[in-house]
């Protein structure tokens, strides 16, 4: 079984008045690779720390903190306004750290140190992807911030208008 794609995967619609926030890992070792365990409770550990920081208030955690790995979680918000500039804030800036935190060390364990400062391996991918899905089952999907147009305004559109269908990319 291959590893699920964000850009093709579909989500049942979130609950009225909720949205679906899936947090995916986007890395491809084996089930026995040591590192999964690690990976997944990074994950965990990023999304409960942003929920917290920006209060939003995050009614199922699904199986973010779960003993077994999993190449995504979901997660169930309440749809509000504060989740808008959340999620852009977790898309745009927590995410993007995030990568280049683990593209560094990645690079650095690979013996990286030729390499230009800063500049991450060709084939890193990132550590974490996001979809939201709505209500209607209207989804953004955010893949690499730092190549995208207007997060915050796609974001907008799907968490604060549940009758928004359809796909968006972004990255």
């Amino acid at each position: 079984m291959g590893i699920p794609n964000p850009r093709t995967q579909e989500f049942a619609p979130a609950p009225e008045g909720m949205v679906r926030i899936v947090a995916w890992r986007q890395q491809t070792p084996g089930s026995n690779d040591p590192d999964i365990a690690e990976l997944h409770a990074e994950r965990a550990a990023l999304l409960h720390w942003w929920a917290n920081a920006h209060g939003v208030d995050v009614t199922d955690w699904g199986a973010t903190d779960g003993s077994r790995h999993a190449e995504f979680v979901e997660l169930q918000a309440v749809a509000e306004a504060v989740l808008t500039a959340a999620l852009t804030a977790l898309a745009t800036g927590y995410v993007t750290r995030f990568f280049e935190k683990k593209k560094a060390k990645e690079a650095k364990e690979a013996g990286g140190d030729q390499q230009a400062a800063g500049t991450p391996p060709p084939d890193v991918r990132p550590l974490l992807a996001l979809t939201v899905v709505n209500e209607s089952g209207g989804t953004v999907v955010v893949l690499d911030p730092t190549r995208s147009g207007d997060v915050a305004a796609t974001i907008d559109q799907v968490t604060t208008t549940p009758t928004t269908k359809g796909w968006t990319l972004i990255g």
